[in-house]
């Protein structure tokens, strides 16, 4: 029974695994991209008055991004339609029912894919500045209260391994899960801080998986009388690598001899101990009766 015990020990050691971190400093490609993995909630303001724009250090601005995205509905965002821009106004005139429509029976948006950024800082926003007149034709306000359901960095094929080897660390990824924020005032701002550490890990087969970041974050809120909902990223220079370690298969086998050994080396101790205190028990009797 105890070795069978002290064995089971032995297997579970060579099954389980430790996680080494180094950290270090790491000259990044700015040119290189970060995947963002968004799924986003605004239940009090329809897709057609708000879109998702991108900024960087870089001097990138990209408005009402879409590639990459799904608004809950499949819809191309148009602009206002004016004589200058040749926009055809039955198009307005669709997007202003299906707007009027939603304001009035509290319909909302969900967005949700991913987006592709360049690695150095910058920000990314959801604002309804393109359609201003739109809301102003419509009399209405927007209300960006909203709740993340996923908010990661990096492949998502890749961050999915990570979470199910590392579990420990599945959370540091998905740190704005399930977080909320009520807009109780028109006109409010919501900025989330993101601290990103670019991290790598190799599992205890060797294979290294492809950067992935964790973040930490901050997020607070002012009235500018215009609401938007920022996302401002800053990339750490310093990254980690993770390593799992596990007993190799020759120390699984060196320790199962050493069980055996031990356990056979303690049972011939312990049955020479026995077998010399019966043989003075014995002789004691035997004088005795002498």
């Amino acid at each position: 029974m105890i070795m069978v015990s002290l064995c089971m020990f032995e297997i579970q050691a060579l099954f389980d695994n430790n996680v080494i971190s180094v950290l270090k400093i790491e000259q990044m490609d700015p040119h290189e991209k970060i995947q963002i993995n968004i799924d986003i909630d605004f239940p009090a303001t329809p897709y057609d008055v708000i879109s998702l724009d991108i900024q960087d250090e870089m001097g990138t601005h990209m408005n009402e991004l879409e590639e990459g995205l799904k608004w809950n509905k499949s819809r191309r965002l148009q602009r206002y339609c004016t004589e200058s821009n040749g926009l055809k106004c039955e198009k307005i005139e669709d997007q202003l029912k299906r707007a009027q429509i939603a304001f009035e029976t509290g319909g909302g948006c969900n967005i949700i894919g991913n987006i592709s950024v360049n690695r150095v800082p910058g920000n990314f926003h959801i604002e309804s500045y393109a359609y201003m007149q739109l809301l102003a034709m419509l009399g209405q306000q927007i209300n960006l209260t909203h709740t993340i359901h996923n908010l990661s960095f990096g492949n998502k094929r890749v961050l999915k391994s990570v979470q199910k080897k590392f579990k420990d660390k599945a959370g540091e990824f998905i740190s704005l899960i399930g977080h909320k924020e009520i807009s109780e005032e028109l006109g409010t701002s919501t900025n989330y801080q993101l601290n990103l550490v670019p991290t790598r890990y190799r599992d205890y087969f060797g294979f290294k998986h492809s950067f992935v970041y964790q973040y930490t974050y901050t997020v607070g809120s002012e009235n500018i009388g215009n609401e938007v909902v920022y996302f401002k990223y800053f990339i750490n220079g310093i990254t980690g690598d993770y390593m799992q370690t596990a007993d190799t298969f020759l120390q699984f086998i060196i320790g199962i001899c050493t069980i055996i050994g031990g356990v056979f080396t303690m049972f011939h101790i312990l049955s020479v101990m026995l077998n010399k205190s019966i043989n003075v028990l014995y002789k004691e009797r035997i004088g005795k009766k002498d």
